[in-house]
């Protein structure tokens, strides 16, 4: 059986997937948000302190700029602290004069790159190189001081990308152990919420359970509106189920009894005729007789292996079986073994036909047998197996099937019909179990019952 052929199984993989696709996408959209604000933040807090350095700048009677004033942030005057500003003049043939330029103490003796590309991943700050090829983000204006000369200047404002991108990681690590602490949260919830939204069915299943090994007729307690309405349903279907078995039966029965009273009556007037018709009318009469018995036994049979069977102990049969077949066998003395016969087995199904199929089996066993016969019953692995065994003469290779058939005998001159065997046959099929004969370690014959147990994934022999 898979994993996901169960219905929970399916369920809890469809909403764990869902769960963890859905936070993975909340978790990129809110990174790249936070992402996203922090950079542009930044950017604003660049055009800032550019304009107020632009608002700062003058220029001496050389036209090279000056700064008549620090700007408030500190670090612009702590050597590498991160911050830094630089203006450059730029010449008549639009290139970077090195004389005149200035720079915040920050930058202590490097220099910021005069050519800069856009950065591919932020429009709106540039990549740069500063001191030690730390990578910076730089903002960039290009302005013109009113003089004798118009004179322009390029002035730029960097800020280490560390200090930008570290608070970006913090929130993304911390934004991975929300979301997976919120991923282990929404999944216990559904895993509790299908627990207790699929217990009604557990509850359903162990009372089907109950009913097929024979401990309730019915199935009982109260359901959800959804499922009360199957409930209904079914236990509706196993009240007409049973009243439809022992209405059957009971029509079978009133037939065989209708049938019974008047080939008793012939019997009893053939009885006195020594005529060939008076035996003839005789042995057909006997052979009716057979029939009604099986057919009879067969009609018992359609109930057998159906929901609401009983839960029959088989012990308690096979010891009153061979109480019986003591009184009827006493010529013979046999010698009955039941030292395998366990207390706690049980039959689930009608102790009728228990009683008919372990009966004729043992009834079988007692013809043949010499002196001895063992019965014995096991439970293991899913299969019930009940065993009659006898120290006769056996039976040859071929005749381990044929016993089993309809009106076979292996000797005519031992009393039977030929049919206990083959109705043995017709009730333990209508069970889904197996019957089969083999040579015993007695000398005899060994008749196997065994009987599928529900809970078990094979049929005996498969």
């Amino acid at each position: 059986m898979s994993f996901l052929s169960s219905l929970r199984s399916r369920l809890l993989v469809g909403t764990v997937i869902w769960v963890i696709v859905a936070l993975v996408l909340a978790g990129w959209g809110l990174q790249s948000l936070f992402k996203h604000h922090v950079i542009h933040q930044q950017a604003d807090n660049l055009q800032i302190h550019l304009n107020q350095l632009i608002a700062l700048v003058t220029l001496d009677e050389k036209d090279n700029p000056q700064v008549f004033q620090d700007l408030t942030d500190p670090r612009f005057n702590a050597p590498l602290s991160g911050l830094y500003w630089q203006i450059d003049r730029i010449g008549q043939d639009r290139k970077i004069m090195a004389e005149g330029r200035l720079r915040s103490r920050s930058l202590w003796d490097t220099v910021l790159p005069t050519e800069m590309h856009v950065s591919r991943d932020e429009a709106d700050l540039q990549a740069v190189n500063g001191p030690d090829n730390v990578p910076l983000f730089a903002v960039r204006r290009m302005i013109l001081l009113s003089s004798q000369n118009e004179v322009p200047l390029q002035i730029t404002m960097a800020v280490e990308q560390k200090i930008v991108l570290e608070p970006i990681a913090q929130f993304t690590k911390i934004l991975i152990i929300a979301l997976f602490m919120l991923a282990a949260g929404l999944i216990t919830a559904v895993c509790l919420q299908l627990y207790l939204g699929l217990r009604p069915f557990e509850r359903l299943r162990k009372g089907l359970a109950n009913i097929h090994e024979g401990k309730t007729a019915r199935i009982e307690g109260n359901y959800p509106a959804e499922v009360q309405l199957l409930v209904s349903d079914f236990n509706a279907v196993l009240s007409l189920n049973e009243k439809g078995v022992e209405r059957a039966r009971t029509q079978a029965s009133n037939l065989a009894h209708a049938i019974k009273t008047p080939l008793t009556i012939i019997t009893n007037a053939a009885r006195h005729e020594p005529s060939e018709l008076a035996v003839l009318v005789k042995e057909q009469v006997k052979t009716a007789l057979h029939q009604v018995n099986y057919h009879l036994n067969r009609t018992h049979g359609k109930g057998a292996g159906s929901i609401g069977g009983a839960r029959v102990n088989i012990a308690d049969v096979v010891n009153g079986l061979l109480r019986v077949m003591q009184r009827l066998y006493a010529e013979k003395n046999i010698s009955f073994d039941t030292a395998h016969l366990p207390d706690d087995i049980f039959f689930m199904g009608d102790e009728r036909d228990l009683h008919e199929m372990v009966g004729n089996v043992i009834d079988n066993a007692c013809k043949w047998t010499a002196s001895r016969v063992l019965v014995s019953a096991s439970s293991h692995g899913g299969f019930t197996e009940i065993v009659v065994e006898d120290n006769g003469r056996g039976l040859s290779a071929d005749e381990y099937e044929r016993i089993f058939r309809r009106g076979v005998r292996t000797d005519e001159n031992t009393p039977g019909s030929g049919l206990g065997l083959d109705i043995v046959r017709e009730l333990v099929t209508a069970y889904g179990g197996q019957v089969r004969a083999e040579p015993s370690a007695l000398g005899g014959l060994k008749v196997c019952i065994t009987f599928f147990a529900s809970h078990s994934p094979q049929r005996p022999g498969a």
